[in-house]
């Protein structure tokens, strides 16, 4: 059972620890958009400065990428100026976050790695230490996509709990 499925099978009080559903935005350029049951999130589409979730809102966002986009970022050099234009809107000190449509296995054993020239898998891996160490990201992994929508909700989910106590 995902963990999609598993949420179906919950009432929402258990897994929200209240019956209110979360607020998400979703980017209008998010090709293929994570979807939730509609007693765990009401989702609205909106055009966002940065990242590709949020809660409505607010201007703390998650970044997603599949394995390919991300290998793609890292590669192009994009990634650096992603993560500078997030950290700029959302402040100094808030904890970033990206998260992936795969697994470091898939990531690693990317089939495209022998065609990239000076990009390797190794450099790429590092490249993304540094990066997550500059501007204080988390590479969130997810075994599959299914599990990257879970993670993306509860993610949101935290942020929105501590907005409520601050």
């Amino acid at each position: 059972m995902t963990s999609i499925d598993a949420m179906k099978h919950h009432p929402a009080s258990v897994v929200l620890g209240q019956a209110k559903t979360l607020p998400i935005t979703i980017d209008t350029n998010e090709q293929r958009p994570y979807r939730y049951p509609p007693e765990y999130a009401e989702v609205t589409s909106h055009k966002l400065k940065t990242g590709d979730y949020a809660l409505t809102g607010d201007n703390w966002t998650i970044e997603r990428k599949s394995v390919g986009d991300l290998i793609g970022t890292i590669i192009s050099g994009r990634l650096d100026g992603q993560m500078r234009r997030m950290r700029e809107h959302v402040g100094p000190d808030a904890l970033m976050v990206i998260c992936v449509d795969g697994d470091k296995q898939e990531f690693a054993s990317w089939k495209q790695w022998g065609r990239c020239g000076r990009a390797s898998c190794a450099w790429a891996f590092s490249e993304l230490y540094r990066i997550s160490y500059q501007y204080k990201v988390a590479v969130d992994w997810n075994p599959s996509r299914r599990w990257a929508a879970m993670s993306c909700w509860r993610w949101l989910r935290t942020r929105g709990k501590v907005l409520k106590k601050s």
